[in-house]
């Protein structure tokens, strides 16, 4: 203001724009209330996004058609910016800095707090310039405690890509009847081999006290060929037989075949990879020289030096990777580390969600807890019964052809010695229950064979034994592993046994909960189903019209044997089959000639493409006709074609693409595929892995 230019000014107390529009609602600043509960989003694991939509989703069912008021204004729901901040700014809060010397302060603080609350035992340690963080969590350590297995065989592998940082997890699994279980784990920042040496030691004083079991040390570690893995290793667990994993072996191998650099020729790669594998799959020691032999007398292996002096440097380790020299050791039939990429998987797919941790403290804490309270569920899940069957196969005791005058127990049953006869070849084999083995090829390794299938059933299936069996021990075990308590010793009784104390209590069980008697309900509903069938009847005509029905089978047998007389020994045969008892004739009555003239959809699947296969739910039928007459124009992994796969089109020979004809081969330019992962995949199709990275040992 200046006495030159005076100026008057006016307040009027009024905006110069709407109060109650959408465009206005949206810069009000959030409340405290969705603040809290945002936070507590994210400390549940929700993204920024996936905790908005929650909190839009919880307006839409609260306000129902009066959303669109609560949807636009920024105090009910801000826009996904400001929970973006929000969720950086308590993040920050929460683990630290993602880098430098603030999250390295952020993470010794938070080993020391696990350490103080018992959380679990973790240590921390430097090696020059790197770092390192060796943990053992509560489940971790009830496992070395309680879990035999963990004294025979534990299998180490790395994995990374799971932190923005790029830093590598090491895990030590003991697979056992419910999968493999974590044992211990190692975070750092580089694969040298003075780190992973120092963080293995620093991991050895975080075990307790019952470590592998009471032993100290397993007598089995099963790697990939990673030096700077094995020697450290080998040094910390010096009475440990460490091999190598089959599968990488196989696959080392073939990716050196495949490399440019080697010289070999592409129809000589196959020939030389199943000559190898023969070696490796060999039975006995004998015949590995033998095979080996044949090996390196092959032409393509005689006329390249480079091929020559690899094969011997392999032969030189056999002893690690050939399956003949692994007779009597305490496999259980696990030759490859496939429990432990389930649990890389596992934390990768269930764990992070298939994103990054955004820092070390961060992904420090998701093993500790998350991991942890997965691994817990899981127990307590295959304890209780909740896994799928036919996934543990192999672990079920299944029922052989072995009598059981074949087996005797004339070596000595008190050490769970037994001696079984083979039905096929009449050979005489050791069972050994204590320890879990067989003197046959299957069981030599720890591997549950039918002899010892046929002495667990005939004895008894819940007595103990080292085999990897689901069992009511095996489920007792891993109960006390997850909870860290023991069940009831009726908890794990199966459903067609029932305890002796229940049978002589006059009080059924069900009374002594206050619940109503059950087998008062039984009589009662047996009575009502008495009486309703009691009203039910077939009337006149519908027996006049059964007896037709059988009338015209006895005559289409008398008339036309040559059909009748297939089709009714067929429908014998079924009913033998599938409706023996009344449940199964019932449903045959239910579903007779309801099908009749009408393929399967099973029956017509061959004619279907690959997609269709992975399409779930119940498809439609089309007419195997209709198949062949369909055109496909443009071809693409987009496509979506139930009928006979057609192949590329070509625009000279489509009229739709024929003034679109600029291409120089005279089709339509496809996408590059993606190298193919799978080794069976690249041996049968004669290529080479995807990358050196998948082919490492």
């Amino acid at each position: 203001m200046t006495k030159d230019w005076p100026t008057e000014v006016v307040f009027r107390s009024a905006h110069n724009h709407s109060l109650s529009s959408a465009a206005v609602l949206q810069y009000r600043n959030m409340s405290d209330d969705v603040r809290r509960r945002l936070c507590k989003l994210f400390r549940q694991g929700h993204s920024p996004s996936s905790a908005l939509h929650c909190i839009k989703t919880d307006l839409l069912i609260e306000h129902g058609d009066d959303y669109y008021l609560f949807a636009a204004d920024g105090f009910y729901a801000p826009s996904l910016s400001v929970v973006s901040k929000l969720f950086s700014k308590e993040f920050v809060s929460e683990y630290g800095s993602n880098k430098g010397f603030d999250m390295l302060a952020s993470l010794e603080a938070q080993v020391k707090q696990y350490n103080d609350q018992g959380v679990c035992k973790a240590q921390f340690g430097r090696v020059g310039d790197n770092y390192f963080v060796s943990l053992c969590t509560s489940l971790m350590a009830r496992a070395h405690k309680f879990i035999p297995q963990t004294s025979e065989l534990v299998m180490v592998d790395a994995a990374g890509g799971l932190d923005k940082q790029r830093h590598r997890l090491y895990l030590f699994i003991c697979p056992t009847a419910a999968g493999g279980v974590p044992l211990g784990a190692i975070i750092a920042d580089s694969e040298r081999e003075e780190v992973f040496s120092a963080a293995l030691q620093s991991l050895q004083q975080c075990f307790p006290c019952e470590a592998f079991f009471g032993t100290g040390t397993p007598q089995v570690v099963l790697t990939d060929n990673d030096l700077k893995e094995r020697q450290p290793l080998q040094k910390q667990f010096p009475s440990a037989r460490l091999l190598l994993c089959v599968f990488h072996v196989l696959k080392a191998v073939w990716s050196w075949l495949c490399d440019s650099h080697h010289g070999i020729s592409r129809g000589d790669r196959q020939e030389i990879y199943m000559a190898f594998k023969r070696v490796l799959y060999a039975t006995d020691e004998l015949e590995v020289s033998a095979k080996f032999d044949a090996l390196m007398k092959l032409t393509a292996v005689e006329d390249s030096a480079q091929c020559t002096a690899y094969l011997e440097n392999m032969w030189a380790c056999r002893t690690d990777w050939a399956l003949a020299f692994r007779t009597g050791l305490p496999l259980r039939g696990s030759n490859t580390t496939n429990y432990i990429e389930v649990a890389f998987r596992v934390i990768k797919d269930c764990i992070l969600d298939r994103v990054m941790a955004f820092s070390l403290p961060q992904l420090l804490d998701f093993l500790v807890t998350r991991y942890e309270a997965y691994m817990e569920k899981r127990l307590i899940d295959f304890s209780n019964g909740r896994y799928c069957k036919s996934m543990l196969r192999n672990m079920s005791l299944v029922e052989s052809d072995i009598p059981d005058d074949s087996i005797s127990s004339a070596v000595d049953e008190s050490a769970g010695l037994y001696s079984v006869r083979s039905s096929s070849s009449g050979n005489v084999y050791d069972v050994d229950l204590a320890k879990g083995f067989c003197t046959c090829y299957v069981g030599a390794c720890g591997k549950i064979c039918k002899h010892a299938s046929a002495v667990l059933l005939q004895t008894d299936a819940e007595m103990h034994t080292r085999y990897n069996v689901v069992s009511q021990e095996v489920k007792m075990v891993l109960f006390r592993v997850a909870t860290n308590q023991c069940p009831p010793s009726e908890w794990f009784l199966p459903l067609t046994n029932c305890p002796a104390a229940q049978k002589d209590n006059n009080v059924p069980m069900s009374q002594s909960h206050n619940e109503p008697d059950v087998s008062q309900q039984w009589e009662s509903s047996q009575n009502e189903s008495a009486e309703v069938a009691q009203n039910i009847s077939l009337s006149v005509e519908d027996f006049a019209r059964l007896s037709t029905l059988f009338s015209r089978i006895k005559q289409g047998l008398t008339d036309s044997p040559e059909i009748f007389v297939p089709a009714c020994q067929r429908m014998l045969n079924n009913a033998e089959k599938f409706a023996s008892t009344e449940t199964g004739l019932v449903s045959a009555m239910y579903t007779f000639a309801k099908y009749s003239g009408m393929p399967a959809i099973r029956g017509i699947r061959k004619y279907t493409s690959i997609n269709a296969w992975r399409r779930r739910g119940v498809q439609i039928g089309v007419q195997p006709t209709a198949v062949g007459r369909r055109k496909l124009l443009l071809s693409g992994k987009r496509r979506l074609s139930a009928g006979r796969p057609s192949g590329l089109v070509s625009a000279r020979n489509a009229k739709q693409l024929a003034e679109h004809d600029y291409t120089v081969f005279g089709s339509l330019p496809s996408r590059k595929r993606r190298a193919p992962h799978s080794l069976q995949q690249c041996v049968y199709s004669n290529v080479g892995l995807g990358g050196k990275k998948q082919a490492k040992m």
